[in-house]
């Protein structure tokens, strides 16, 4: 008895811990502009006058979406599929007449032909469409096929107006690119004093990776809604900049491993110190790296001079330090493949005023 009661409980937190987690201020806005939109294509079709001014709610429910891109998009597809089904329905009342059999069979082609083109979510709409044109089993009328057009634009329009002013997240992603540029810079002096041997590899740098992989979770997702509510030509430039970050954090991972696999610390290591510094220090990307690939050049000299391996432990090291800057490299060729894809008008919309060249 007490495993089962164990068990209740468990399953009344994780309910718990669900709900919570939906009581959020984005969620509550959907809601409200949902419940909005539903109230005010019925009011407003039955002010109209149209027949089954109740289903205009459906369209406005279905025609909201998560982004005001989606939302575009699925108004155009639902205008030209809801002119195909008159189309279909128009053609089968000339051949078979109002009836039960028109009505499937209508179906049956607009099933097919919706599942062809791929708009799968444009069918239940359409299909509430046909129940209105022939469950009434009477002669089509001009009337009649101007209250489903009416009823369906009218659906469309109040969704798009519901979702025309989302938030785009700008302020949240932001904040996202903060908590990277930090902690991408934190990674890089702690792998630095570790070098110069200040600082010991602790589970706490690990940390800090997954921490930065999670913040790079959350910034992807307020990249996308920014990208997609937005609607600038430009307005990608979020999501290229989360991908670039995503690149680094892979490269600051495997710097992490060849870091764990030295043996020891000496001039050539604190050389490659100098060089994780100043890549910390130009992390954000509006900051120049000038000095980086002085550093850079400092660790190669370093490398390329040093006395040939006299035991395995050194091979070790000096294969690691080889790995390392190769990789940091890497991450430096990414940054500046990035910086030189930018246009003009990403530098001056997203480029902190301060760094503006």
């Amino acid at each position: 008895m007490s495993v089962n009661l164990s068990a209740r409980e468990e399953e009344n937190l994780t309910r718990s811990k669900k709900i919570r987690q939906n009581i959020t201020k984005d969620n509550m806005r959907m809601a409200v502009r949902v419940a909005a939109g539903i109230i005010l294509s019925v009011v407003l079709a039955q002010l109209i006058g149209l027949a089954f001014a109740a289903s205009t709610c459906i369209v406005t429910l279905l025609g909201i979406q998560a982004t005001k891109r989606e939302t575009l998009q699925t108004a155009g597809m639902r205008i030209v599929s809801i002119a195909y089904t008159m189309v279909i329905a128009v053609a089968i009342d000339k051949i078979m007449g109002v009836n039960i059999n028109s009505f499937m069979v209508a179906v049956v082609i607009l099933t097919f032909l919706t599942y062809v083109i791929g708009w799968n979510g444009t069918l239940s709409i359409n299909v509430v469409v046909l129940v209105h044109m022939f469950i009434q089993e009477t002669a089509f009328t001009g009337g009649l096929i101007l209250n489903e057009v009416i009823r369906v634009m009218l659906g469309l329009i109040i969704a798009l107006a519901i979702n025309w002013r989302l938030p785009t997240k700008e302020n949240e992603f932001l904040d996202d690119m903060s908590k990277i540029e930090k902690t991408m810079e934190g990674i890089m002096n702690k792998f630095a004093n570790i070098m110069r041997g200040t600082e010991k590899l602790t589970e706490e740098l690990g940390q800090h990776l997954k921490d930065l992989e999670e913040t790079l979770r959350s910034g992807m997702d307020n990249a996308y809604t920014f990208s997609n509510n937005d609607l600038s030509h430009h307005a990608k430039y979020y999501m290229h900049y989360i991908s670039l970050r995503e690149t680094e954090a892979l490269i600051l991972y495997k710097v992490y491993l060849y870091i764990q696999k030295l043996s020891s610390i000496d001039i050539k290591a604190e050389k490659m110190a100098d060089y994780m510094d100043a890549i910390g220090h130009s992390i954000a990307m509006e900051h120049p790296m000038d000095d980086t690939r002085d550093k850079l050049k400092a660790v190669t000299d370093s490398l390329d001079s040093a006395p040939l391996p006299t035991n395995r432990s050194d091979l070790n090291d000096i294969a690691m330090l080889y790995f390392i800057k190769g990789s940091l490299e890497e991450m430096m060729q990414a940054k500046d493949d990035f910086i030189n894809e930018l246009t003009a008008a990403e530098i001056e919309r997203y480029w902190r005023e301060e760094h503006h060249h």
